[in-house]
């Protein structure tokens, strides 16, 4: 197939087009500006900004593709710009979603694509966003082509330019405690191993079992971020003290009001449609993990993770309230044994 990726040279997008040029396909990566240097061997590259419609459009509708694989499509006129210029003119539109088209109250059970309400409002612009970008599909693409979400979590790998893990893995390096606000610090969190999204892309590309149908794409590991921190120290060797606070204090403290990047996350999700259609094995946590870790600690050094001009105080201020957490338990069992 001739494949058109809209944000294929950063991260996870990258990897698409590599595993996509792999499986055979013809590729070709659009991008705003100049393409990146190390854009995969034989992989075409077009400059575009799909945020000038008639330009963009113009150029989709004299251009030939079998499939578009969509990363940066992030509200109902996105997708309704490649509606115009290409519908009925491609077989396949693959729409990179996301697991925020859930919204709390989540249930307890591990979360079915069916029960995304894609008229919820009121939790967020990023996933109203992605929600009505879903809609169009659902309600207005018609007969214009085949089309298939993939709904990702926390998206963590190798070359991941947001720091998100290095957050936790920046802090087990330097020996210090980790604060984590006690509201988040042990809530569920699921993840997206990158190399793993990026096969389900190929393995949803002219696939019909995928026609019409959005799948959840995680890891079945659950990890809070107490959880991870701890399975970071394990990877690199280290046993790090982990201090939940609660956020009121870390406020008062005069540190950031933030929550780890990796916090606060949405209920484990069901990915039996993912292994049913598509093929999906995740790879084993050690494995994912492990790399992922290994090579935020050999590339990151140097770089500063959310908040880590602030890790004096932090440090300071874990320390503290692992101090009075100790004085209560002391004063407890000195009650208990008088």
């Amino acid at each position: 197939m001739r494949v058109l990726v809209l944000g294929g040279t950063r991260f996870f997008g990258r990897l698409i087009v590599a595993r996509a040029a792999e499986a055979g396909h013809e590729v070709v990566a659009l991008t705003r500006g100049q393409p990146p240097p190390d854009l995969p061997l034989g992989v075409a590259h077009v400059a575009r900004d799909r945020a000038d419609r008639a330009g963009f459009e113009g150029w989709l509708r004299g251009a030939r593709f079998d499939a578009i694989i969509d990363n940066i499509a992030y509200d109902a006129e996105d997708v309704r710009s490649i509606v115009r210029a290409a519908g009925g003119r491609i077989a396949q539109y693959l729409l990179t979603s996301t697991g925020s088209v859930y919204h709390r109250p989540f249930p307890l059970h591990p979360i079915r694509e069916e029960e995304a309400d894609l008229a919820y409002t009121g939790d967020g612009a990023y996933g109203e966003g992605k929600r009505r970008a879903e809609a169009v599909l659902r309600d207005e693409a018609g007969g214009a082509f085949a089309w298939t979400v993939i709904r990702p979590r926390v998206v963590l790998g190798p070359r991941d330019y947001t720091l998100r893990e290095w957050w936790h893995t920046q802090r087990v390096l330097d020996g210090g405690p980790i604060l984590l606000p006690a509201e988040s610090a042990d809530a569920v969190v699921t993840h997206t191993y990158a190399p793993d999204l990026a096969g389900l892309y190929v393995a949803a590309l002219g696939n019909r079992a995928a026609h019409g149908r959005a799948y959840n794409a995680a890891q079945p590991d659950l990890l809070s971020p107490r959880a991870f921190a701890v399975e970071v120290g394990r990877l690199l060797g280290r046993e790090p003290e982990v201090v939940a606070a609660p956020a009121a204090v870390i406020r008062a403290a005069g540190l950031p009001d933030y929550a780890p990047p990796l916090g606060g996350g949405p209920s484990p999700c069901d990915i039996a449609a993912a292994r049913r259609d598509l093929g999906f094995t995740p790879t084993p946590l050690d494995e994912w993990l492990g790399d992922t870790v290994r090579w935020s600690a050999a590339h990151n050094a140097g770089k500063p993770s959310a908040g880590y001009e602030h890790r004096d105080r932090e440090i300071a201020l874990a320390a503290r309230c692992r101090d009075r957490l100790r004085a209560v338990w002391a004063a407890l069992a000195d009650g208990a044994s008088g």
